[in-house]
């Protein structure tokens, strides 16, 4: 019985890994992006439309950035209770 939840202990560490890992790759995402509205709205004639599905998409990646951060939180809480270090 032990195999299994040590099985289940090292699913749910690598899964908590992944979701730490995508958080990172979300964040330097939403930075590219605020990077590009930053050169946008410093052009003369900057592209509205663009700025603005540019801002559209951080929004949703900053969401998405909650939901996993929240969802790796509630992991790592289950792990730190019931796994061996």
């Amino acid at each position: 019985m032990s195999d299994v939840a040590e099985t289940g202990c090292a699913m749910m560490k690598r899964e908590a890994k992944a979701l730490r890992a995508e958080i990172r790759r979300l964040r330097r995402t939403v930075t590219e992006f605020e990077a590009k509205i930053r050169t946008l709205e410093a052009e003369p004639d900057p592209d509205r439309r663009q700025i603005e599905a540019l801002r559209q998409a951080v929004a949703r990646l900053g969401t998405k950035v909650d939901e996993d951060e929240a969802a790796a939180a509630d992991l790592e809480s289950v792990i730190t209770e019931n796994c061996p270090p």
